[in-house]
């Protein structure tokens, strides 16, 4: 059973906030989004015969990414339900910072915090440091006016959130680096304290 809050918005709702809000921030027109949706498509699923989805790819660029985009319009207006087979490529469309705050909404509906994959090595291992320590300093700035009146409190209330999504960044990078030192060890230590997932 999984604890925790029911999510109230469906994971393609989720994914189109993202995407809608992107838009709305920048000035990638729909269509230049919708044909990097398509080429991750066709990336991710490079067999034609498991490409359940099918997209103009070939002929005329105008055309193409007419008739592309409405098809991808029509699922982020929501009038046609988003295929499953889509999530990964609109969330991967998406520049860094709003991926990644869909990837933490969608993976936080499990209980679990996103950590991505280290690339192991002496500039990732300093990188990997250098983030940690960037996030502390991210908490405790988000912290400073939570326990500004010494404690945690009903009052705290309007702070909490980016508290929160501070605290998540942080464990994430040290995640990465836990990750990282297990990987060095000899023999595993079965006795070593994990995390609950």
């Amino acid at each position: 059973m999984l604890t925790g809050e029911i999510p109230r918005e469906a994971r393609s709702k989720v994914v189109m906030r993202y995407v809608n809000q992107y838009l709305h921030d920048s000035s990638v027109s729909q269509e230049m989004f919708a044909d990097s949706v398509v080429e991750l498509y066709l990336e991710r699923v490079p067999k034609v015969e498991c490409r359940l989805i099918t997209f103009m790819y070939e002929g005329d660029l105008f055309k193409r990414l007419s008739s592309n985009g409405k098809k991808i319009m029509r699922y982020l207006s929501g009038s046609v339900n988003m295929p499953t087979d889509l999530e990964e490529c609109f969330v991967y469309a998406l520049p860094d910072e709003y991926r990644r705050d869909c990837v933490r909404e969608l993976v936080g509906r499990y209980g679990m915090l996103p950590t991505a994959i280290p690339e192991y090595g002496g500039n990732e291992d300093s990188s990997n440091l250098q983030r940690i320590l960037k996030e502390t300093g991210d908490v405790i700035e988000a912290l400073s006016p939570i326990f500004a009146n010494g404690g945690i409190d009903d009052d705290d209330e309007p702070h909490a959130e980016k508290a929160l999504i501070q605290i998540d960044e942080a464990l994430a990078e040290l995640m990465m680096m836990r990750g990282r030192i297990e990987s060095i060890r000899k023999v595993p230590n079965f006795a070593a304290p994990r995390l609950a997932i």
